[in-house]
Formats: structure tokens, sequence, C-alpha cells
């Protein structure tokens, strides 16, 4: 299965990183006989990323043989060719091998979500320059400063308790932001203590409750609930 794929297949920024900073990404192709050549276009959101390096990879490469490497490239979209000639045979790419295509260099313009795709009519020259189409295209993602983001829904709690008694609350959460580790705590205001924290993993889009036990002290409680994420 002709396979031309992005790796890594994911980039995720925190706060370690900052607008201007770069990153890399290598195309690669796997799984192919006799081909003489490769050509692909990839598009992103220029808004997001900028690409500043372009570079040519090497599994065509062999003494005696020439090869052509031939890029456009512009706001938001590359287009790469590159081809071997003079040569008595096409590259043999076995399964769960790979083949460096090419090396892209991105700087981050702003935070957010950027995918990195192929466009479909990305092919291959193979047996003597006869074209064909590859059976699997794999992009990649790029995210910064994209975390879980927690909405508190409803609380629930008894209108009254007793001294000693067990005090349940009930947090119904639903996150709006990207997959990610979230927490939550109970503040008492009157003291300031942290009467209970819990920590866990969300995915987009994910609703849930979290619950927590309290010990009712000898007096009225004031309470404030905070959330977060881990970064």
């Amino acid at each position: 299965m002709a396979t031309l794929l992005i790796k890594p297949e994911e980039v995720r920024w925190g706060d370690e990183h900052v607008i201007g900073d770069s990153f890399n990404i290598q195309v690669y192709i796997s799984d192919v006989e006799n081909c003489y050549g490769v050509q692909f276009e990839i598009r992103w959101n220029s808004n997001i990323l900028e690409l500043v390096q372009l570079e040519r990879g090497n599994f065509l490469e062999e003494e005696g043989v020439t090869t052509d490497w031939l890029q456009s490239y512009g706001e938001g979209y590359a287009l790469c060719a590159y081809v071997r000639f003079q040569a008595s045979s096409g590259v043999n790419i076995p399964r769960e091998t790979l083949g460096l295509v090419a090396s892209l260099t991105f700087r981050a313009r702003s935070k957010g979500t950027s995918s990195i795709d192929f466009v479909a009519e990305s092919c291959i020259w193979i047996d003597s320059f006869e074209i064909h189409s590859f059976d699997k295209l794999v992009g990649s993602v790029f995210r910064f400063g994209v975390y879980p983001l927690v909405k508190i829904d409803d609380l629930r709690y008894p209108e009254k308790a007793k001294h000693n008694d067990v005090v349940e609350v009930e947090i119904d959460w639903r996150n709006l932001g990207e997959d990610g580790v979230v927490w939550s705590r109970i503040i008492d205001l009157d003291t300031s203590e942290e009467l209970g924290r819990k920590q866990w993993n969300v995915k987009r889009g994910e609703v849930g409750t979290v619950l927590f036990s309290l010990s009712m002290p000898n007096r009225s409680l004031n309470l404030r609930i905070e959330t977060g994420h881990i970064e």
C-alpha cells in the first residue's frame, strides 16, 4: 500500500514556546517498488503557520544517478516534485521502512490549531514513469497553546448538614477545549483552605461529573469551586 506520510503526526506546544518559534516536519514515502519519483502538495492554515524552509530528501539518491528537485511554495501551500534520471531501475522502499522525501521548517505566526495535509492529487512515478496515486496519505496537526477548557454546567449539594456529616458536592462539567488534563478544587473562603482537589483526563467535547466528599465543620461553609488545566 503505497503511503506518503508526515512525521511527527502531531506537534503540540504549551507555554514553553512563543510566537516566532519554529519546528521541523519530514515527509516520508513507504511501501513502494521501482519508484522513480514523487510529487506532492501540502496545505496548512497560513494564519497559524509560515513555511520558512523546504529541502529535498535523499531516498532517490544513488551514485551515478541524476536527480532533480522542483519546488514552489507560498501562503498556505507547498508543491514539490522529486525525480531520478539515468537509472536502470527505481527505488524500493519496503513496508515498515521510510524513505525521506522532504524536510520542512515552519514558524508559528499565532496560537491555535492547523492541520498540515496532503492534497489528494499527490502521486508517484513507477515502472518507467507511469503515474499512480498513493493508496494512503497521512498528514499532521500543529497545536499551540490549545488546552482543555472546563465549564461548570451544574452544582449540587445538600441545603442543610450537621456537624461531622459527610457533605457530597457534585459538579457537572463540560470540556469546551481540546484533549488534555484538567483539575478542580474546592476552597473554604473563610479559611482559604483547600478542602479537596481532583485531576483527570478529558477529551474534546466530553461531559461528566466529579464528586467531592467533605466533612461538615461546626459552622457554616462558604465555598468556591475552581477549575483549570495542566500544561
